[in-house]
């Protein structure tokens, strides 16, 4: 596998752990720990909940790709290539933004906004792998038929035909790529502090200044030859080199490795490192393959002599005289993994380890096995025993045992005699890692079954998932305190968004994810969105789910927005987002705010009742189905409905209300002009006709307000003047004034007669448009099959017998109130009517209270007349 090269700036933040061991550095060189500062001042309100600001970034994301899948003529596989490499740039820029707020402040809410960091870190870190993997699985390689091959060939091919390998090495590159900042940190440190090695034994060599503890040669071998160390500067400095030497190894850059090792004084050591590149030979397909002289020098390249050099590495990675951190340099070179495991810290460099180890004896194992032998042709200088390097069986190097090798590692990590790997592995990310790496080796493709069933790995995380994200779900993964995560601890938000993101990708991607699992957590996630508000955010996510799905989400979200602006806002968005599912989701939100209110009659005064927050939400609610202009017949609808609950009720000025303010003084003329397009049902037009039975009846009960109001506003007449008053000498002057304030008197009571007459006429007419309405009121002209409402028919009649004889108890009073015997009285051959069978309506008290007042009537109209008439009568 060859060296790769990536930039060693910081393009990621550095990550939690470093692979340096602590006890085992030089005490300059250790990591140090957090310092909080205790002066600074807290910039922004740590007591507070945990905002996620990504979480918009994120969604802006997820919206372009869908707007670019949309438009097509792209590749797809670019495109999401991208959309991954986006979602982990994200995390990475909201990580350093957050950390370096929190890491001078001192408060008691830092540790969790730092485990909110590292839960970001760790997301970006995920994000970078899921993306590695994606792009392993969708690259491809055809090989070159040839019949020789180099050394070099054969591990291309080899990592080009198996995608096994491929993920093996993309996860290697990963790990490598996540350790580059801090070797790049390690290798500026060491560059600044590390001056040639050797020389001040060399110095003290020249002056005689020989111990028996010093060695007495500097070559390379001389400490193990001679059991001796160079003095204590040298040593220490040689220990910096090595450890940064690891730490570059680590990262994927032997070459940088090998210049350290220049600079610091150890040329010799450069070429111990440099004899892993294989063997490439362009002209060895038209030479003989047994004369290696007869070939252009210029044109060979790598070590011909490479299994010798990786014989020689296990050596000294077994050697005990070496130092940990030595013998881990070669046996990352050789692939010998226990020496490397014995500095490895943390569970990316011990997961690294096992990696990079798996893959260099798989791809020893099928160049060198004489049974495996993938170049049987050609004759390499050096090939070590089958026993030393590589498994002995075929086997061993099957695609199925690398993914049962990979198992073992993993579960090797959750033992490991280190109880920092231990706990990082139970850590949730790691776990996710973990199985995206599984699934990614068990099904190479990334796609669907031909029975849509999901692998292994890829159901148990997502089962974890699902368990994870539900509302109560705790993560029981750590059992360390001081781990990221308690023993068991409620799920993030972070772990919910990135939980949705990943089975949104993994169906972009083709992934056969199901449905349970799918839908658990995209809701898990929507229901977040809806206790912070994120109207643009619920609508997207929500888009990806069934319709039945969007329906009951959405209503639930718009029960409880309140504001007008913001309900425009989430009507548009449910226009954009799924527009054939709009007049469902208005509809059912108003008609659950409905329900939620019980429809119950009360004893409250009819004229007296006021607003309440109660008739106020459902007031509002309203104009769900009044801002959309297409859904005027629905809003009638509604307003009908609410109409009846708050006449039930007793409510007239709420009632009144739904009328004058929430639905619109057009809308007979709106939907008469939709109706252009699609004939109305059976159902809208008897919502039309019972709504103006019901302006009607609001029109009429406004008409008697006016009347009534009006009457109890007559002028009094001025008292006359006293007795005394008229005696006394200036009473011509009295008596003028008393004139003039009958005369005002009297045009103040001529103009208050014919206003009254005028409100006494538009009083009649209206209460009696009611009595008379032309269909029937609040009776339907037109036959449903299946009502909406079923209760509706029952609560009209209801209604009808309610407000009805209400109707003829007001018209009596102002045609009694006003001296309109006459037309009062008339009132019983109104009710009487066969044609409008009002008597019908009252109940057998109100017959009562109405034959009574219709004596009463009769008597006023007898006493009124004049003698004659009543002789005439």
């Amino acid at each position: 596998m060859q060296e790769h090269e990536y930039p060693l700036e910081d393009e990621f933040a550095p990550p939690t752990g470093s692979l340096l061991s602590t006890d085992m550095m030089p005490s300059s060189y250790q990591t140090r720990p957090l310092m909080l500062d205790t002066g600074s001042e807290l910039a922004v309100d740590l007591g507070s909940t945990y905002e996620e600001p990504e979480r918009i970034d994120f969604g802006q994301t997820l919206q372009q790709y869908l707007d670019v899948c949309q438009e097509g003529g792209r590749d797809r596989d670019v495109d999401m290539s991208s959309l991954l490499t986006a979602f982990a740039q994200i995390s990475d820029t909201h990580y350093r933004k957050s950390s370096g707020l929190y890491k001078s402040v001192v408060h008691p809410s830092v540790t969790m906004c730092l485990q909110e960091d590292h839960l970001l870190q760790d997301e970006r870190n995920t994000w970078l792998l899921l993306e590695r993997l994606f792009r392993c699985a969708k690259d491809s390689y055809v090989p070159k038929e040839k019949e020789r091959e180099s050394e070099k060939e054969v591990i291309q091919r080899l990592l080009g035909t198996r995608k096994d390998l491929q993920v093996l090495e993309t996860v290697i590159y990963w790990l490598e790529d996540l350790h580059q900042p801090v070797a790049a940190e390690q290798l500026r440190y060491c560059e600044a502090s590390v001056t040639e090695i050797g020389a001040r034994t060399r110095y003290a060599l020249r002056m005689g200044q020989t111990k028996k503890a010093i060695v007495s040669q500097l070559d390379g071998d001389s400490g193990c030859r001679e059991g001796k160390e160079m003095v204590p500067e040298d040593k220490e400095n040689e220990q910096q080199l090595l450890w940064t030497i690891f730490s570059l190894i680590r990262a994927g850059h032997i070459s940088k490795a090998q210049d350290l090792c220049v600079k610091c004084g150890q040329p010799w050591r450069a070429a111990s490192l440099a004899g892993g590149t294989p063997f490439s030979d362009p002209t060895l397909e038209d030479l003989d393959p047994n004369s290696l002289a007869d070939r252009v020098e210029s044109e060979l390249a790598g070590n011909p002599f490479r299994a010798m050099w990786l014989e020689i590495c296990r050596q000294l990675a077994n050697d005990d005289r070496l130092t940990d951190v030595e013998r881990a340099v070669y046996g990352a070179l050789c692939g010998e993994v226990s020496s490397v495991l014995s500095v490895c810290r943390f569970w990316e460099d011990a997961c690294w380890a096992h990696f990079k180890t798996t893959l260099h004896r798989c791809l020893q194992s099928l160049i060198y096995e004489p049974s495996l032998s993938a170049i049987p042709s050609v004759p390499f200088p050096y090939q070590p025993p089958p026993t030393t390097t590589t498994p002995s069986s075929a086997a061993s190097t099957s695609p199925s045992a690398i993914v049962q090798r990979a198992h073992e590692i993993f579960d090797s990590l959750q033992s490991a005699p280190e109880s920092t790997i231990r706990e990082e592995s139970k850590e949730p990310y790691r776990f996710l890692q973990t199985k995206l790496i599984l699934f990614a080796l068990t099904d190479c493709d990334w796609t669907a079954h031909a029975d849509n069933r999901s692998s292994d790995s890829l159901e148990s995380l997502l089962s974890t998932l699902a368990d994870w994200v539900q509302e109560g779900g705790v993560i029981n993964l750590s059992t360390n305190e001081n781990a990221g995560f308690d023993k068991a601890c409620l799920c993030p938000p972070q772990i919910k968004r990135f939980a949705a993101h990943l089975v949104l990708v993994l169906r972009f991607i083709g992934v056969s994810v199901p449905d349970q699992f799918y839908n658990t957590i995209l809701i898990a996630y929507v229901r977040h969105l809806m206790l912070s508000n994120q109207s643009p955010l619920v609508a997207l996510y929500l888009s990806r789910l069934e319709p039945s799905i969007q329906v009951e989400l959405y209503v639930q979200y718009l029960s409880n927005v309140t504001h007008s602006e913001e309900r425009r806002l989430c009507l548009e968005l449910a226009e954009m987002y799924f527009p054939d599912l709009l007049r469902s989701i208005t509809t059912e939100v108003v008609e659950r705010i409905r329900s939620d209110v019980p429809l119950e009659s009360t004893s409250k005064p009819w004229l007296s009742s006021k607003t309440s927050p109660e008739d106020e939400k459902l007031l509002s609610c309203l104009e769900w189905v009044s801002i959309p202009e297409q859904f005027t017949s629905e809003a009638i609808y509604q307003g009908n409905a609410l109409v009846r609950h708050f006449l039930v009720n007793d409510k007239m000025e709420p009632a009144r209300r739904v009328l004058e303010e929430k639905i619109r003084a057009d809308c007979l003329d709106v939907v008469a002009m939709l109706w252009r397009d699609a004939p109305p049902s059976a159902e809208e037009l008897n919502a039309c006709h019972e709504y103006q039975c019901w302006v009607a009846y609001i029109n009429a009960h406004t008409a008697f307000s006016d009347w009534f109001g009006h009457l109890h506003t007559r002028p009094d007449m001025p008292p006359p003047l006293p007795p005394s008053q008229q005696l006394r000498p200036d009473s011509t002057v009295q008596d003028v004034h008393y004139n003039n304030l009958c005369k005002q008197y009297e045009k103040a009571l001529s103009q208050w007669i014919d206003e009254h007459e005028h409100l006494v006429k538009q009083a009649g007419e209206a209460l009696l448009g009611v009595l008379q309405f032309h269909g029937g009121w609040l009776q339907d002209l037109h036959a449903v099959d299946v009502p909406r409402d079923s209760n509706r028919s029952a609560v009209l009649d209801m209604l009808r017998k309610k407000c009805l004889p209400e109707m003829v108890f007001l018209l009596n009073q102002v045609y009694f109130e006003s001296e309109k015997f006459s037309l009062s009285l008339s009132l019983a051959d109104l009710v009487a009517a066969e044609d409008l069978r009002l008597y019908t309506l009252f109940a057998h008290d109100q017959l009562k209270q109405f034959l009574e007042l219709m004596r009463k009537t009769a008597i006023a109209l007898w006493s009124s007349q004049s003698t004659d008439v009543q002789l005439q009568l």
